[in-house]
């Protein structure tokens, strides 16, 4: 099955920008996740438009815990959702999502 052209150079990007790295079971987390801030940095265009952005925390065991809520522009109501990345509480982070 043949690939669409965008998707074919997105994951030849990230095979070069990876190439040299060691496999993600031998990286330590501070490894890994500079690995990530920078590969997120290389691919990302920025975030899209959006009608409100708030940076907040809530409370966690062991302590607060970042949150970032986006509001879309125009008449309420809308529907919500909740992401939680897949970063395995080692990569990712609410700049790179």
């Amino acid at each position: 099955m043949t690939l669409q052209a965008d998707t074919q150079a997105f994951i030849d990007l990230v095979e070069a920008a990876t190439a040299d790295a060691p496999p993600r079971s031998e990286q330590s987390p501070e490894y890994a996740r500079n690995g990530y801030q920078a590969l997120a940095h290389i691919l990302g265009e920025g975030p899209e438009p959006v009608g409100g952005i708030e940076n907040s925390n809530l409370p966690g065991p062991a302590g607060d815990i970042p949150i970032r809520i986006y509001r879309p522009g125009g008449e309420a109501p809308h529907p919500a959702l909740i992401f939680f990345h897949g970063g395995g509480f080692v990569t990712g982070d609410l700049q790179t999502h």
